[in-house]
Parts: C-alpha cells; sequence; structure tokens
C-alpha cells in the first residue's frame, strides 16, 4: 500500500474507531476504580501522590497525566475523554505503521482489545497499550532511534506492575544487542561504547524510580503477595492461565487448550524455524511475570487481561514485519512463504473474535444499561442535603460521588475521616453495627441535634442495617439496575 493510499485507509479508520468509542464513553458511568487515581490527583500535591503509590500498585504516569485537569476543576466525566485521546494515538499508529494486512489491523481495533475495556473505562491500561504499540512501531529501528525506542521503555516502566517484565525483557534483549556491537565492531569500543549504551540508562532510571516508589509499602488491600511450595505454586501457574484464558473468551477449556497450543506453537516457529529468538523469549517472559503476578500478588482483571493479548500482538507484529524485512533482501526462492505471514495474522484474528465472543456482551450492557449510578446519585444528594456532610455506610463505592461533586463533604466512621479516594492502607471496610456508627458520629460533630444523613451503598458492612432501615426515612434511592454495584439508598436518621 503506497503512502498516499496508506493515508486514505488510516485517517478515515482512526476517525472511525475515535466516533465509535466516544459514543460508547458518552454512555459510560465512570465508576470508583476511574475515580480513584482522579481524586488523588486532584487532592494530593505531586510528592503526595508520590507517597500514596505504594499502596495502589500504579506507579505515577497516569496520576500526573490528569494531575493537571483534575487541579484545574474541570468535571471527573474528563477522565474519560483523556484515555480515549490515548487510545486514538495508539489505533493512530497501529494503522499507520503495522505490517499486518489492513483487515486484520481493523479487527484489532474494533473488537475489545481495542474497543470500549482500554478508550472508555479510564485506567492507566490505556498507556500500557500505548507504549505497547509505540516499541512495536520501532522495534526494527531501534538501534537508529535508541534514545526513543529507550524512552518509550522507560515510560512503559511507568504505567503498570504488569508491564515489568516486558519492559525489563525489552531492555535485556536491547543491552545484549547493544554489546554484541562491540564484538563486531570495534569503532564502537572507548568513549564510543559510553555514547552508545547511554539511551539505556532511561529505562534503568524508570526501574530506579519504580523501586524507589514501592519500597516502603507494608500492607495494602489493593494486593498481597503470597509464599507457596513449588508444587502449589506451580499448580497456581496453570489454575491462572487456564482462568485468565476462560475469562476473557467466556469459551470451555476445550477452546482456551486450543488457544494456548496454537500460541505455543507460534513460537516454537518464530524460535526454530524463522530464528526469532529475541521477540519469543521476550514475549515468554513477559507472559510469565504477569502470569506470575496475577497468581501470587493481585487479581487479574478485563483491562489487566487484555495488556496481556496486546504483547502477544507486539509478537505478531515484530515477527511478521522481521519476515517482510528478509523476504526482502531474499531470492524468491529462498522467501518465506506468504502463508508463514498468513497464520500469525488468523491467529490474532481468531483471538480477537474469541475476545469478541467472551466480552461483547459487556460492550452492548453498558451502551444500553446503566455502568453505575454514582453519577447521578451524587447531584441528586447534594441537591437534598444541601450542603450538610453526609456520613456514608461504605467510603469506597462513596469516593466517585466525591469525584463528581467535589464541594458535597461524605464522612466514613470506619476511616474516621472525610471521603475522598479510598485509603487502601487502612482498613476501610471493616464490618460495624449501626449503634457503632451512631456513636462514632455523635462523636465526631456530624450533623445537627435532629439526626443525620446516611448513604447505604449496596454493598455495606453495617450487620444490622435490615433491622434498623425500616425506622429512618428513605431521601433518595437508585430505581434502574447497574452493571456494577454502584447503588445508593440515602437516608434520614433520626435520633
Amino acid at each position: 500500500m503506497t503512502h498516499k493510499k496508506k493515508l486514505f485507509f488510516v485517517l478515515p479508520a482512526t476517525a472511525a474507531y475515535a466516533i465509535l468509542n466516544l459514543v460508547l464513553l458518552l454512555h459510560h458511568e465512570a465508576w470508583r476504580d476511574e475515580s480513584q487515581a482522579w481524586l488523588i490527583a486532584r487532592n494530593l500535591s505531586i510528592t503526595g501522590v508520590w507517597k500514596q503509590l505504594s499502596y495502589e500498585g500504579h506507579p505515577f504516569l497516569w496520576y500526573y497525566l490528569i494531575m493537571p485537569f483534575a487541579k484545574a476543576g474541570l468535571p471527573f466525566s474528563v477522565i474519560g475523554f483523556i484515555s480515549l485521546a490515548v487510545m486514538i494515538v495508539a489505533a493512530y499508529l497501529l494503522l499507520r505503521f503495522s505490517p499486518f494486512h489492513p483487515v486484520l489491523d481493523l479487527i484489532i481495533l474494533f473488537s475489545p482489545l481495542g474497543t470500549y475495556y482500554l478508550p472508555v473505562i479510564a485506567r492507566s491500561y490505556c498507556l500500557c497499550a500505548l507504549f505497547t504499540v509505540a516499541v512495536a512501531v520501532l522495534y526494527r529501528s531501534r538501534s537508529r532511534r535508541a534514545v526513543l525506542y529507550c524512552a518509550m521503555i522507560a515510560l512503559m516502566v511507568q504505567t503498570h506492575l504488569i508491564m515489568l517484565g516486558f519492559a525489563g525483557a525489552l531492555s535485556v534483549a536491547f543491552l545484549i544487542e547493544r554489546i554484541a556491537d562491540f564484538w563486531r565492531d570495534r569503532e564502537l569500543r572507548g568513549k564510543k561504547a559510553i555514547r552508545h549504551l547511554a539511551p539505556l540508562l532511561l529505562p534503568f532510571i524508570s526501574f530506579i524510580v519504580f523501586l524507589l516508589e514501592f519500597m516502603n509499602v507494608r500492607s495494602s488491600t489493593a494486593y498481597h503477595f503470597e509464599l507457596k511450595g513449588i508444587v502449589d505454586f506451580l499448580r497456581s501457574i496453570r489454575d491462572t492461565t487456564l482462568s485468565l484464558f476462560g475469562f476473557m473468551t467466556g469459551l470451555d477449556i476445550v477452546w482456551v487448550w486450543t488457544a494456548i497450543i496454537l500460541i505455543a506453537f507460534a513460537m516454537i516457529y518464530a524460535l526454530f524455524v524463522l530464528g526469532e529468538a529475541g521477540p519469543v523469549f521476550i514475549t515468554l517472559f513477559a507472559f510469565f511475570e504477569q502470569i506470575f503476578i496475577y497468581a501470587m500478588i493481585i487479581l487479574y482483571s478485563v483491562q489487566r487481561a487484555l495488556i496481556f493479548v496486546f504483547i502477544f500482538v507486539w509478537f505478531v507484529y515484530v515477527t511478521v514485519e522481521k519476515i517482510k524485512e528478509k523476504n526482502a533482501l531474499r531470492p524468491e526462492a529462498e522467501q518465506t512463504k506468504p502463508t508463514g505471514l498468513l497464520h500469525y495474522q488468523l491467529l490474532l484474528a481468531m483471538i480477537c473474535f474469541m475476545l469478541l465472543y467472551g466480552l461483547g456482551n459487556a460492550v452492548k450492557a453498558d451502551y444500553q444499561d446503566e455502568y453505575s449510578d454514582a453519577e447521578n446519585a451524587a447531584f441528586e444528594i447534594a441537591y437534598i442535603v444541601q450542603g450538610e456532610t453526609v456520613v456514608t455506610g461504605e467510603p469506597a463505592r462513596t469516593s466517585p460521588l466525591s469525584a463528581y461533586t467535589p464541594d458535597q463533604k461524605y464522612w466514613s466512621p470506619q476511616i474516621g475521616d472525610y471521603v475522598t479516594f479510598t485509603p487502601l492502607d487502612k482498613e476501610w471496610n471493616k464490618p460495624y453495627n449501626f449503634l457503632e456508627l451512631e456513636d462514632a458520629v455523635k462523636k465526631a460533630g456530624i450533623g445537627d441535634k435532629d439526626g443525620f444523613y446516611l448513604l447505604i451503598p449496596e454493598s455495606v458492612g453495617m450487620s444490622d442495617y435490615d433491622i434498623w432501615k425500616v425506622s429512618w426515612e428513605k431521601l433518595y434511592e437508585t430505581k434502574a439496575g447497574t452493571i456494577t454495584d454502584e447503588k445508593y439508598t440515602l437516608y434520614r436518621v433520626k435520633y
């Protein structure tokens, strides 16, 4: 495809991608996982964010990206447009530079791999996808554009814990290539060697920064490390792998094993037939690091699982690109057959259709139904209470209300403070009974002499809620069902 024809395809395809996800975004109600980062960026200073990171499990990049918008007083809904903009850039890069057939580019972007989960649900995972595409685009010219390539790896380190293995493998592989250059070219030794290795300082410094971000963590409800024996560890790795593929695709174990075996054959073919050891080992190391994290430290989610697939997209991208590059330099008789290129792309297309089968209904559900009642409840409650502090029965599900209406105060007896972001270093979800709550409210001086407003999210830790609620005046209640468990009821509790 010529440059001119490519642009005639790329620009309309990028625009269609942006429009589709904009429509989905306008039908999406942001929830607590999205508000957590927004509230941290809005309420804490630059150094305050740094201190909080060790409890979150996410490095600084996403927080500092959204911080200017949050501190400028822009509405919380802006966060969705930030993640959409990030993914539009990723989509353009893939469409503009990928070695795939254009149809496969469209399948990747318009399947759940590229649509809805990463651009609409605003989390740091959109940055993971962007930098994965960026290092794929730069991979062929990494020696010539070493600074930019290493800068992308350095930024990748600061996106999420799950990207450490991939970024580390890319860095080590590039270091080995740089050292190999010394043996082939004597002119690179001495002072030139320092300049040759200097770009790798960028990811190295980023790794050091990552360690500093998380070195002081003591406890967090976001993650935990579980030590296991070798047998239990291997069993956890196996079970997590199967569960991860089944979770993404919604298919039975036969299809899950089929996908895993086909991916394994793709790796073996690239290693022994094509001689592409570097991309194979980088991908396998990245896969193992993510599986290890899901088995031992944190649970996987849809977005984390999709980043797992995005790394396989990187593998297919650089493998197909390498095959085409070698074919261009070889006589026709020695070229890799077109079927070799086709098989990799068909496998990637199959995985995208499996994702569509497993995750497509969730995209449709968010378009048709309410994802969370946080936005509607926030403004309705603020209107009802007219500036009075509201006591909440559960801080985590209240945090998105604080994001939508920053002037409205919510107070939690569980943390003994006003609710903004969920303090993951505290036991914010400990159970309690109503008399304990009432006593804490009186001691804190919340409400007036007649009583106080009490917000009860759908999931609440009050053990005797069903007994007491019949005596309270109900002022607001989420009417429709929500995809998440963010439903709210506001009461007036009288002494």
